[in-house]
């Protein structure tokens, strides 16, 4: 028997438009991401996540009215379908099941998802979760993991940046832009911010080689400095 299929509803990811929908297949609790464009054609889908208690789950996790939208984002840590959503959707590595599609088709669906990587409109937080594990990875030594030291580090500043910049487009966080909250933390802990975005200034260069990227030219020192020769 055909499992029925649910019409999708409007939720946010970070402020970003995404749709979802709960299927009931094979007994369990089904939850399907997807993009759509503005007509409602769907342009990415995630594969089926099995989440358990659906309703309790997400109890506390609604825009308030008129909005009434399922903030997703408030979801992360409950299942791991919003970052898997974010990495599918945008990772550059992890292309579509090869075994399933012809090459052409492989080869669209990757440009296509290169494309909305581009979208200057993405949310910060998006990005974040997209490259979460090429940023954890990423060791400067490659025959050498990072400690787990730096693996905390990093965790924090990811933390502090959906924290502060989450809902903020992903090309308008600059250094100037955080200053409110970035000049609280500690340098060491500055600094990590920093890498975290160069980071992911980096990865989105492959895509747009000529992107300015102003955490590069930045250092909490070289700040500490220009603040000090004003004061005396």
């Amino acid at each position: 028997m055909k499992e029925k299929r649910h019409s999708a509803q409007e939720a946010s990811l970070f402020g970003f438009p995404v749709c979802f929908r709960i299927e009931n297949r094979n007994g369990h609790e089904t939850l399907i991401l997807s993009y759509r464009d503005k007509a409602g054609k769907i342009k990415f889908e995630s594969t089926p996540v099995r989440v358990n208690n659906w309703s309790e789950m997400t109890e506390k996790c609604w825009m308030p009215e008129p909005e009434k939208k399922l903030m997703l984002e408030a979801l992360i840590g409950k299942t791991k379908a919003i970052e898997k959503f974010c990495v599918d959707a945008l990772g550059i590595d992890a292309g579509p099941d090869a075994a399933r599609r012809k090459k052409q088709q492989v080869a669209e669906a990757l440009k296509e998802r290169q494309d909305f990587r581009k979208n200057e409109k993405l949310p910060l937080g998006v990005l974040l979760l997209a490259d979460r594990e090429k940023y954890f990875e990423y060791s400067e030594d490659e025959n050498t993991p990072p400690s787990p030291q730096t693996v905390e580090e990093r965790e924090k500043a990811v933390e502090q940046l959906l924290r502060h910049e989450g809902y903020q487009k992903w090309k308008e966080v600059t250094p100037q832009s955080c200053a409110k909250w970035l000049n609280r933390l500690s340098v060491h802990d500055q600094k990590a911010v920093a890498r975290a975005m160069r980071r992911l200034f980096a990865v989105q260069k492959m895509l747009i080689p000529d992107l300015e990227d102003l955490w590069s030219k930045w250092s909490p020192v070289t700040e500490k400095k220009k603040k000090a020769i004003k004061r005396w």
